[in-house]
Parts: C-alpha cells; structure tokens; sequence
C-alpha cells in the first residue's frame, strides 16, 4: 500500500535493514497466518458469548483491514 493508506512511511524497515514477518514469509502467507490466528481467537471467545462481540469485530477488522 501508499503512505498515505498505511498511515506511515512504506518500506522504512527494508531500508533499514529490519526484517520482517512479510518480508520473510511473503504477504500471502502472512495474510493466511493472520486469519488463522484471529479464527483461533473468535473461537476462544466463545465462551464469553455475546459479551465478546466487540472484541470478535476487532478480530475480524485487523485481518481484513487494508492499511
């Protein structure tokens, strides 16, 4: 994405040398990862019913989120 959907320089830990989770893995494998973590954690919510909703939303819009 640009700077201005990121909300913060593009690219500045490359330049910098830093690795990164997608930089190492690729961005599709990291887009999987992040799904499958955030499944793991609405289903953990389970359990907390209908009081966990916000928290299942939160999940749902880091993984889908563009920026």
């Amino acid at each position: 994405g640009s700077a201005e959907q990121m909300g913060k320089a593009v690219a500045k830990d490359a330049e910098a040398g830093k690795q990164t989770y997608p930089g190492a893995v690729g961005i599709e494998a990291s887009r999987a990862a992040a799904r499958d973590e955030a499944r793991k954690a609405i289903e953990a919510l389970q359990v907390f019913g209908p009081a966990a909703e916000d928290l299942r939303q939160l999940a749902n819009y880091v993984v889908e989120r563009r920026s």
